[in-house]
């Protein structure tokens, strides 16, 4: 038999159960971001912006000054006389004194005339040739007419001959029948007979003299109507003669007018053709210049009568004059551009005083003043900040500025008036400051 094994050499039993086992670490960042969060709020703490502390400023400034603020609406238009006087081609009286109406004579673009002065001359060669012609028929017609004087004069005084025969022949029948007593019966009726004869032929006579009178008072108008109708011939043409020496009906400035030449536009010249009734050009009276414009419908209400402008040329930009509105349009008028829906009133501005290099048709613009403020304090518009509601402006302290909270009044383009906040000479910065 095989020895039993020793007890010594035999290992301990193991007894199966539950092992302790070490606690393993766990990956939490809360402490990181404490830290973090610890480390931002110190930083923040050191660098917070002090009660004392003031931003520098960085732009430019300016000082509030004390001084007269106008608001102001712009008008552009065009120079136009209220008081001129169109100069037209004459319309001739005589029908064939208009046919051809050449410019023999015409005053320069933009000279001063003065009441009666010639404008234009027109050549009437043409016409002082027809001229002689018709006064010559003239001078025949009142030969005729004294021919014809003689002529009824001679017939009457025949007729008047006649019946003064007749009636010395029924007077001497008269005469002869007082011896009738004293006659044959045949010697009385031949008396008889000879008594009515004569009576009958003085009065038939004497009753066509008012015949006679009536035909000669025809014949005589007939050729009254005659002479006076060469004469009105006459008077037409020299009319017309007159009227081609063309004069200023006032004291005032020329202006030509255009007329489409070879497919162009342009002013009157020696040697064109007029028609009767065109205008050539015209005069104005250089005290009355105006400028017509207009402003959109929406500023209608803004502008009123008698109201303050000041009026500059585009083309002479050194010349600056007063003006007043004057006329303000009742309606809207629109045009056919491209902004058909916008619509425009007119508006018309009297121009006070005169420069002779001011002439109608120039293009002008007007700042008419709708609105004033005197002996106000005045910043520009740009140095005002609104912030949650309020005007904020940036007074300047030494080096530094600070926020200072202001009323507005009245403001223009570029300035505004500040009622309250501000005292005179304080000096507004004009860009926003920056903070360090």
């Amino acid at each position: 038999m095989s020895p039993l094994p020793s007890s010594s050499a035999a290992p301990a039993p193991q007894h199966a159960g539950l092992q302790a086992v070490p606690p393993q670490p766990k990956n939490n960042h809360w402490p990181i971001i404490a830290v973090t969060v610890i480390l931002a709020l110190a930083a923040a703490w050191q660098f917070r912006p002090h009660a004392n502390a003031k931003p520098v400023i960085t732009g430019r400034s300016v000082k509030a000054v004390r001084g007269v603020l106008q608001r102001t609406l712009r008008v552009s238009g065009s120079v136009a006389a209220k008081r001129f006087s169109n100069v037209f081609a004459p319309i001739v009286q005589a029908p064939d004194s208009g046919s051809n109406m050449v410019l023999m004579k015409l005053a320069e673009n933009g000279s001063m005339v003065k009441e009666g002065e010639v404008l234009a001359q027109i050549d009437g060669q043409a016409v002082k040739d027809h001229l002689d012609d018709v006064q010559a028929t003239v001078d025949q017609s009142a030969l005729d007419l004294r021919r014809v004087q003689a002529q009824q004069l001679s017939r009457h005084e025949a007729m008047e001959q006649q019946i003064r025969a007749a009636k010395a022949e029924w007077e001497k029948a008269q005469q002869d029948m007082k011896a009738l007593n004293v006659k044959s019966n045949i010697q009385k009726e031949q008396l008889r007979l000879a008594l009515e004869e004569a009576e009958l032929n003085y009065r038939q006579l004497a009753s066509q003299l008012p015949v006679l009178d009536e035909r000669q008072a025809a014949e005589w108008r007939i050729a009254e109507i005659a002479q006076e109708s060469q004469v009105r011939h006459r008077n037409r043409h020299r009319n017309d003669l007159e009227r081609f020496t063309v004069r200023a009906p006032r004291d005032g400035q020329v202006v030509l007018r255009s007329l489409w030449r070879n497919g162009e536009q342009q002013q009157f010249r020696l040697g064109d053709q007029l028609y009767p009734g065109m205008v050539i050009m015209k005069v104005v009276d250089l005290t009355s210049l105006q400028v017509e414009g207009s402003i959109n419908q929406t500023d209608s209400e803004l502008v009123r009568l008698g109201q303050k402008a000041v009026v500059r040329f585009d083309a002479y930009p050194g010349i600056v004059v007063d003006g007043t509105v004057e006329a303000v349009g009742t309606m809207a008028a629109y045009n056919r551009r491209p902004n058909y829906y916008v619509r425009s009133v007119p508006v018309r501005i009297a121009i006070q005083g005169n420069d002779p290099r001011v002439i109608p048709d120039l293009t002008a613009n007007a700042e008419v003043v709708i609105g004033d403020q005197d002996n106000a304090i005045l910043i520009p518009r740009e140095a005002v900040q609104e912030t949650n509601g309020k005007s904020i402006v940036m007074v300047k302290q030494g080096d530094n500025v600070s926020p200072r909270e202001v009323t507005l009044g009245l403001a223009s383009n570029t300035q505004v008036a500040v009622i309250s906040g501000l005292q005179e000479g304080d000096e507004i910065a004009i860009q926003s400051p920056d903070k360090p």
